[in-house]
């Protein structure tokens, strides 16, 4: 099921998970492809296309979690804020950054439909008169419908995808980041760029700050070892995507094992408990 039943009652529509498809060009032709499901019902496809000459494709997911507490949708903004880094490493580089029109990344320049929120000054609440209608819509998560009875996030990091092994994971792996945020919210949030100084070479310990792996285990997020390996397996999937925009910063990850299966953590022979 797709459901959170962790999080109690919840009315039928909020249970509502909503995957789109989108492109955009300069003409405003859009492809969509949406799939809807709820725990009862059985997923719906339509696709209808508009080719584009210049076509981005994006994946938003739309999850109902109770975060019904200040201190709680706090600590979730602060918490993603730290795990942002590791987060990118899950998806397309096309993501973070923007691609210009001859199909090369500008590591120096966001994608303006999706900002990192770890990028802002600071995090809704933290300033005086700071509410979360503040921030915008084209964030990394939508934060804006935040304080609604029914309390939605927007999860806006991942390109297109049809591919349901690929939804179900990033699903999954957020229902953990929410739940987790629900029992403890501790934690100042962390500002600055993802992967700063972009195509460089970093230090082992900016690799550790960018590591997906470590940073779950630094926020008490502890997954099964068949988990762990579905993820490995997809950071590894995004490696020449990532390479080829920023192929000295990959060469860093490369050399503390993160795509070499013998040194990854994710398959030790004990799974975590």
């Amino acid at each position: 099921s797709l459901r959170d039943r962790a999080c109690g009652s919840v009315p039928r529509t909020a249970t509502r998970r909503r995957f789109h498809t989108r492109r955009r060009d300069n003409a405003s032709r859009q492809s969509r492809c949406r799939c809807d499901s709820t725990a009862a019902d059985v997923p719906i496809l339509r696709h209808e296309d508009q080719q584009g000459s210049h076509a981005v494709p994006i994946l938003h997911v739309t999850l109902a979690t109770r975060l019904d507490t200040p201190e709680r949708r706090s600590g979730f903004a602060g918490r993603l804020t730290r795990l942002e880094p590791g987060l990118f490493t899950l998806v397309a580089p096309s993501r973070l950054y923007e691609l210009d029109y001859d199909r090369e990344y500008n590591n120096r320049r966001r994608n303006g439909y999706c900002p990192p929120l770890r990028e802002l000054k600071h995090l809704p609440g933290e300033a005086v008169g700071s509410e979360w209608s503040d921030t915008s819509r084209y964030q990394s998560v939508n934060l804006l419908r935040m304080n609604d009875p029914v309390q939605l996030l927007e999860i806006r990091m991942h390109q297109g995808t049809t591919d349901y092994r690929k939804i179900i994971l990033w699903i999954s792996l957020w229902m953990q980041i929410f739940n987790r945020s629900r029992y403890d919210w501790c934690g100042k949030p962390e500002f600055g760029r993802v992967f700063p100084r972009g195509n460089s070479r970093v230090s082992f310990s900016q690799v550790d700050n960018e590591d997906i792996f470590r940073l779950l285990k630094r926020e008490g997020i502890l997954l099964p070892a068949s988990f762990e390996r579905l993820l490995w397996e997809r950071r590894r999937e995004l490696r020449q995507a990532w390479a080829y925009a920023v192929p000295n910063r990959v060469d860093c990850w490369d050399a503390a094992g993160w795509y070499d299966r013998d040194r990854s953590p994710a398959f030790a022979v004990t799974e975590n408990k």
